[in-house]
């Protein structure tokens, strides 16, 4: 027993020796002056650049503290990267086990300012580092074969990154300037084999941007790990503000997948596409431009995947409101799917969904809509922001569409579409057709025309509107086929069907007009519907009313003597 204790005490002698001789080599041998030169000139030699040190400690027990750290512009004036404080804090006790434990590494307030000049070079692309040639051959080999493998396991309880800081500034004018604080959170475990690294962690962020006139900023905060990165945050542009929400999964990986979830109270159009005007634009030299000029080919869009979902209570946009703002979106290969879109408006309900081609220069797209019971009224006062609109009545339509362009003049060039439209118990209040109807006939009475129903088909082809169109109503009806122009123009032949007694007030402005009006006391006419949108003109197929009459006449004539018509 006596033996044992005498073991154990030499055993403790033993370890405070070398705890002791350790602390003076620490302290004696690994001064801060050594350590600079130590690792000042390594450092300087990996990246290229001056650095500089104010304070560097190091204490057996207290770990490694470095203070005032800075790595120099290329021109040895500026700070490209600075670090207030560096402190790495260790447990001795595992390195009996082959375990590395670092129990804190901890940055504190670490700035880097990213500056791109004016040739379109970064600061960072003159560190040694980066420019160093890779390994070839056997060399390369040998070298993964030596880093294969540590011989101890390594695990860092906790890395903490506080009041981080990077700013970025573009001489070209072309990226937004940049001034972002972060705050991160990690915990880092690494076996012998690096392949094997586990690592998780939160962070939270600010980032403040300037691009010409506009001034966004985004706040967020997530979570991550070695397979995946969670995201939130919000976004404040031109006085709007959105609700991101998302993760990425794979993120280190060459195609990542993406999730991302948009989300908005009140969404004002009108505002963002104005923030969109104050955008700097860049003027490529050696370009053709106007309508002549062939369209840039674009590279493959990138091998990605995302998908996500936008709520939107209220979106407006040129004094139009759509409630409950509603769609999924999904992008594979370039190919973006928004489906399962639908909104409330004027009362009614939009749905449908389109898919656009983003690795085509001029944007294809094809897609599909469906309107039911939208007080077009109501829509044509709030789009026009009249009191009283020119036509009114419960809307419905379903088309289907495709195309290319962004711009007006292509996409009237290549828009199809195919579908049919309804219109319900409505009427045409004095609008610029219906006044063009009625003093072509001389009835005021179709000044204003009610009707109980109008329904057709719709063909969009090379730029014009081809339709055709039954309205019904208490005192005529009218069918229309023809053309309706994407510029407005209008070629649309007319067959109105007058019933009594509007057919009689129309044949008495005639003469011989009653000989028109068929046993029911009906008047068929035909009219012709020319000019525009804008500016109408109605006139009426008189050599048909004359045919007629020629027919009626005699016919009439004989019946009335009581001669038998042949």
């Amino acid at each position: 027993m006596k033996k044992i204790v005498k073991i154990g005490a030499g055993l403790l002698v033993l370890l405070a020796l070398i705890f002791v001789g350790l602390s003076v080599f620490v302290r004696f041998y690994l001064t801060p002056e050594r350590l600079k030169d130590l690792i000042i000139p390594l450092a300087e030699k990996a990246t290229g650049r001056q650095i500089g040190l104010d304070e560097i400690k190091v204490g057996l027990f207290s770990g490694i503290q470095i203070k005032g750290f800075r790595l120099k512009e290329a021109d040895g004036q500026k700070d490209f990267v600075r670090i207030r404080e560096f402190v790495l804090r260790y447990h001795l006790l595992p390195l009996l086990q082959k375990k590395l434990v670092i129990g804190e590494v901890r940055l504190v307030e670490p700035q880097v300012r990213l500056v791109r000049d004016k040739k379109g070079h970064f600061n960072f692309e003159t560190l040694a580092f980066l420019k160093e040639a890779p390994q070839e051959g056997k060399k390369a080999e040998k070298a993964r074969e030596k880093a294969a493998g540590l011989p101890l396991a390594l695990v860092v309880d906790r890395i903490k990154v506080e009041s981080a800081q990077v700013f970025l500034v573009d001489q070209m004018n072309e990226l937004p300037t940049a001034r972002g604080q972060a705050d991160i959170n990690i915990a880092l475990s690494l076996g012998q084999d690096p392949s094997s690294i586990k690592y998780e962690g939160d962070y939270s962020f600010l980032l403040n941007l300037r691009y010409g006139e506009l001034t966004p900023t985004i706040k967020g905060q997530g979570q991550f790990n070695q397979q995946r990165l969670d995201y939130q945050a919000k976004v404040n542009l031109a006085q709007e503000e959105v609700d991101l929400k998302g993760w990425v999964k794979d993120y280190l990986a060459p195609s990542p997948t993406f999730r991302l979830d948009l989300s908005s109270q009140t969404l004002n159009l009108d505002h963002l596409l104005a923030a969109a005007a104050l955008v700097p634009k860049s003027s490529p030299k050696g370009k053709r431009s106007g309508p002549g000029a062939a369209p840039d080919r674009k590279e493959a869009f990138p091998d990605i995947q995302a998908s996500g979902q936008v709520e939107i209570a209220r979106l407006l946009y040129q004094k139009l409101a759509l409630e409950d703002f509603r769609a999924s979106w999904h992008l594979k290969g370039g190919a973006l799917k928004v489906r399962d879109f639908s909104a409330k408006m004027a009362q009614g309900l939009i749905q449908g969904g389109i898919q656009l081609d983003l690795n085509d220069p001029r944007l294809g797209y094809k897609g599909e809509i469906d309107v039911s019971d939208l007080k077009l009224g109501d829509f044509i006062s709030q789009a026009l922001a009249i009191p009283s609109p020119p036509i009114t009545g419960l809307f419905r339509s379903r088309l289907v569409f495709s195309g290319r362009g962004t711009e007006w003049a292509s996409i009237k060039r290549s828009l199809s579409a195919d579908g049919d439209y309804g219109l319900l118990h409505g009427a045409f209040k004095e609008s610029l057709v219906t006044l063009a109807i009625s003093q072509a006939l001389g009835l005021e009475d179709l000044r204003t025309l009610s009707f109980r129903e109008i329904k057709g088909n719709v063909r969009i082809r090379r730029g014009r509107v081809e339709t055709e169109a039954l309205l019904t109503s208490d005192y005529l009806s009218l069918k229309a086929k023809g053309f309706i122009g994407l510029d407005g123009s209008l070629d649309l032949p007319l067959k109105i069907k007058l019933f009594a007694p509007l057919a009689e007030k129309f044949a008495r402005r005639l003469p011989g007009g009653k000989y028109l009006l068929n046993e029911r006391g009906e008047a068929e006419l035909d009219l012709y519907l020319k000019g525009s949108l804008s500016g109408p003109r109605v006139s009426l197929n008189t050599r048909a009313i004359e045919k007629k009459l020629k027919k009626e006449l005699p016919q009439r004539l004989f019946q009335k003597l009581g001669i038998p018509w042949r």
